[in-house]
């Protein structure tokens, strides 16, 4: 039974450590690139400022004075009094108010278009505060520094550690064990830049470390679902689906996480634009997750080896926790509440903060939920239960 429970931790915490790294690297990357935006946008404008300066005027020099004063003869005298004829019209120079009454539309079009894009720029990740993203980076952390303290006991014996880190091979758990000690890495290295206002400084150090993020926390939020893969005893985790859906849950819970850190911040500036922009994408993978998980249950129905697993979850003693646990409050009650979010419609008296805060414990909840029951789902497995051998057989 504790092994059981060690499992089900580090699937969990696995997965929102996983699932919350690569999120907050999306978030660094945006940031690193708005910041060389605006940096470029500075430097033009900046430019453009000392290119409009006027010139420094010359002195004129005796030669030029000369030739200015030179008297005029009496041929050149003739031909600048000789009447303009009817043909050949003067051109008019353009005034000081026709010009511009001319440059007026474009001036207001132009006026317009630096308003929308200045907008643009304002409410994109650079309105994060720093404080806000260091308590993101230290809760991924210290998520995934649990995930690695419960795989560490799982293995059961020390040797089994020095032997992953001593011999490295290409198995999957010497691969996940490695994706999870670099995610735990780049996450405190992140908590360390953010305590010291760093990221921005040293661009050639934050953006391989936002890559290796990223690159890590999608391998250990699928390595969760291959760990349990791994079980070739258990014929209902032998389904292409179950590390997609894993990935999708990690997904969903590291976003809730940072619902809940929003909800739990008291900032000066509104993180509303954050959570809506961020609910839009969830309500997507969400969709995904429910298909994907629906795709899993037909094909484990479908085979003759594991259709009492599938009808343990439908119709037997799993289908209270999987009905009302995972797909009623793990689900579709967050769906609902975020899709009400990303609307702009608020539940609960004008307290989005409140609304937050259920999104972020029911995702939570319905990611723990679906943990629990994948690994309980072993024991209803067929290999678990000798006498339905012969009762397929027969």
């Amino acid at each position: 039974m504790i092994f059981n429970a060690l499992i089900i931790a580090y699937l969990f915490l696995g997965g929102v450590g996983a699932g919350l790294l690569v999120v907050l690297s999306l978030f660094e990357l945006s940031c690193l690139r708005h910041q060389t935006v605006l940096q470029h946008l500075a430097a033009v404008k900046l430019s453009a400022a000392t290119n409009q300066q006027p010139r420094a005027s010359r002195p004129v020099t005796a030669n030029q004075q000369a030739r200015t004063t030179r008297p005029v003869t009496a041929n050149q005298q003739a031909r600048t009094t000789q009447p303009i004829t009817t043909s050949k019209r003067a051109v008019q120079p353009i005034t000081t108010s026709e010009r511009a009454r001319l440059i007026r539309p474009i001036t207001r079009i132009w006026q317009k278009l630096s308003q929308n894009s200045s907008r643009s720029v304002t409410k994109t990740f650079l309105e994060i505060p720093d404080g806000f993203l260091l308590r993101c980076w230290l809760c991924c952390m210290a998520i995934l520094g649990f995930a690695a303290i419960c795989l560490l006991f799982d293995l059961g014996r020390t040797d089994r550690v020095l032997i992953l880190f001593t011999s490295p091979s290409l198995s999957i758990l010497s691969i996940g064990t490695y994706s999870l000690l670099i995610a735990l890495c780049v996450s405190t290295s992140f908590v360390v830049l953010r305590l010291f206002k760093t990221s921005f400084t040293f661009k050639m150090i934050v953006l391989p470390q936002i890559c290796l993020g990223i690159i890590s926390g999608l391998t250990t939020a699928i390595y969760t679902g291959l760990l349990l893969q791994g079980f070739a005893s258990i014929l209902f985790y032998n389904n292409p689906m179950l590390p997609v859906l894993f990935a999708l849950s990690a997904l969903s819970t590291g976003s809730a996480c940072v619902f809940l850190n929003i909800a739990l911040t008291n900032s000066r500036r509104s993180l509303l634009w954050l959570a809506q922009q961020l609910a839009r994408i969830d309500v997507l993978l969400y969709i995904i997750e429910i298909l994907v998980l629906a795709i899993y249950l037909v094909l484990a129905y479908l085979d003759a080896k594991t259709t009492s697993t599938a009808m343990a979850f439908l119709t037997g003693d799993l289908s209270g926790i999987f009905w009302i646990g995972l797909v009623g409050c793990g689900m579709l009650i967050p769906l609902v509440l975020e899709l009400c979010l990303s609307g702009n419609i608020c539940l609960f008296s004008n307290k989005y903060l409140t609304q937050l805060l259920w999104i972020a414990l029911f995702a939570l909840i319905g990611g723990f939920i679906l943990r629990y029951c994948i690994v309980s789902a072993a024991s209803f497995d067929l290999t678990q239960m000798p006498f339905m051998v012969y009762h397929t057989m027969s």
